[in-house]
């Protein structure tokens, strides 16, 4: 399984959809973080699985939310 990094935005766009679902239902923003944290599991464990949307940037669809995880794979980490 390769390692993740982050770009240095994430913190912010994760935490402003964390906290917009949270003000829409007791527990969506909860539901948001485990779906992404699935996501990055995923995606570690199959990064070439999923497809390109240019070269070099892979996208992963989020399934329940309307959000995707946008990447590319390096030697040692993504």
């Amino acid at each position: 399984m390769m390692s993740l990094e982050f770009h240095r935005a994430i913190h912010d766009d994760v935490t402003n959809a964390y906290l917009w679902y949270e003000n829409q239902e007791d527990e969506l923003g909860e539901a948001f973080l485990r779906e992404l944290d699935e996501a990055f599991i995923t995606i570690a464990a199959m990064p070439y699985a999923w497809p390109l949307m240019e070269p070099g940037l892979r996208k992963f669809v989020l399934k329940r939310f309307p959000y995707a995880v946008i990447f590319s794979i390096r030697e040692t980490c993504i």
